[in-house]
Order: structure tokens, then C-alpha cells, then sequence
């Protein structure tokens, strides 16, 4: 076991929480269970008062490390915990989100080549939905409207978060990260064909007014990479007419995988 162990790539799987008395143990027990071999867990709180600590304490045998201090947002925190991992991939394991077996960083990993960017599918909480990862030779277009990222379902290499998530991006700063250094960047890219993660969908993107933000968020993004005139030209597709052709694209994809590999 110690043989094949040290040929496989250390997962470093970071949880940030703030209190998340309700969710947080769920969250934990998900990757404590994991069967993958080479795991670090780090657990990052922003000083919880309702109890969470308590029970991250009550698992602090099976953590790699766990802190507890006031933070800037969910991005500062994740930061830190990219600061204090050591693997050669991070994964984010939210609280309030789990993995979907005790197999899914085994499988996804599995599927790899030493990609910098590994993403699997990830199945919506309470939901038999599933988000899939955008296909391995995406377009711009299909990029620039987001749903490309699931950092739930990400496994990313730490030499490309060296520099960490942009806090100012406060909703968005996952799929920012994505369009630097996959689409702008040529970081190496794979989607996988296994379901890694349950995400909860009452986050930050899903609070009222939160669209507004993430659309300006995106738009000065953008605004850094390209000039007005191209901007416009490459958004110029209507939010409605974008948001039609995705459903389709990912109904196809769907019916696709799950007949292959599912």
C-alpha cells in the first residue's frame, strides 16, 4: 500500500466554514470516509460562535489541521487554506457540501493524466440534478457566461493557486480563476466522468441581487482581458438566447455520459 500510495498526487481537501453548526459535521464525515489513499484535511472556520467549533474539535484526530479566526469572506478563507496545504491538488469541500462516495476522489483522480484543472460532475443537494463540467475542447463563447466551474468538484494544482482567488471577486472568484488560467493561461484541462461531489445551491450565487453582481464581477473581468469593442462583440449573445443554448448543450451531453459511463 505505502508503494502505490506514494505514486499517486496528494489531494489536499480544504473545508471553509463560518457557523455551520447544521451542515459542518456532514461535511466532515464525507471526507474523513474518502478511500483515497494520499489526503490531507484542512478545515478553515472564521471564528464560529454557534457551536461549530465544537464539533470540528470533536474531529481534530482525523484533520490534518483546523483553525479558527476572524476572516475577509469565503475567498480570504479558502486563501488561507491554500496557504497551510501541502498537496499537489486542492480540492474544496465546502460546508454544507459533501462528496458523493467514499470512491469519488479515487475515481476522478483515476481519470486523470496530471492535468492542472480536474473536473468532475457534481449532483445538486436534495436533487437528482446533475451539473456537468464544460467539455475538454470548449469555446470561448460557451466559457464567458459562466458555469464552467464547480469548486466542488475540482481538483486544481496548487502551483496554479499559488497567488490565491481574488477576494474583490467576492461571488465569482472561482470562475475567474478558471477563464486566467485555463482559457487565457493554457493551463492543462480534463472534465471526468464520475460524479465527485453534492453541492448545496443556497450559496453566495444564489442570494437575492446576486446576478447583478456576478454579471459585473465577469464584465470587469473582461474588461481587463479584451477592449470595449471586442467585449461587446463576444457578449452579444443574449443572456436569454446564452441560458437556451446551454440547457440543450447539457441535456445532449447528459443523455451522452450517462449512456458511456454512468
Amino acid at each position: 500500500m505505502e508503494q502505490m500510495t506514494a505514486t499517486l498526487p496528494k489531494v489536499s481537501v480544504i473545508t471553509v466554514c463560518f457557523n455551520a453548526v447544521k451542515d459542518i459535521e456532514a461535511t466532515i464525515q464525507s471526507v474523513i470516509s474518502q478511500t483515497y489513499p494520499s489526503l490531507e484535511y484542512i478545515v478553515i472556520d472564521g471564528g464560529s460562535t454557534d457551536g461549530t467549533v465544537d464539533i470540528i474539535h470533536r474531529y481534530a484526530d482525523s484533520l490534518t489541521l483546523w483553525i479558527s479566526e476572524p476572516d475577509k469572506g469565503t475567498y480570504d478563507a479558502m486563501n488561507k487554506g491554500i496557504c497551510l496545504a501541502t498537496g499537489d491538488y486542492i480540492n474544496f469541500m465546502n460546508s454544507g457540501d459533501t462528496f458523493h462516495s467514499p470512491e469519488a476522489i479515487k475515481a476522478a483522480i483515476s481519470q486523470s493524466n496530471g492535468e492542472d484543472y480536474i473536473v468532475g460532475i457534481a449532483q445538486l443537494k436534495n436533487s437528482n440534478a446533475l451539473w456537468l463540467p464544460i467539455r475538454q475542447d470548449f469555446t470561448f463563447s460557451e466559457v464567458c457566461r459562466g458555469g464552467a466551474v464547480n469548486h466542488q468538484s475540482s481538483f486544481i494544482r496548487k502551483s496554479i493557486l499559488k497567488d490565491g482567488y481574488d477576494i474583490s471577486a467576492s461571488i465569482i472568484a472561482d470562475e475567474l480563476l478558471f477563464l486566467d488560467k485555463v482559457v487565457f493561461h493554457q493551463a492543462s484541462y480534463k472534465p471526468v466522468n464520475s460524479i465527485v461531489s453534492i453541492y448545496d445551491t443556497s450559496g453566495m450565487s444564489n442570494l437575492p441581487n446576486a446576478s447583478a453582481k456576478i454579471e459585473s464581477q465577469r464584465k470587469a473581468f473582461l474588461m481587463s482581458k479584451f477592449p470595449p469593442r471586442v467585449l461587446d462583440d463576444i457578449l452579444r449573445l443574449s443572456p436569454s438566447k446564452w441560458h437556451i443554448y446551454q440547457r440543450k448543450a447539457r441535456h445532449f451531453l447528459l443523455r451522452k455520459m450517462l449512456r458511456r459511463y454512468l
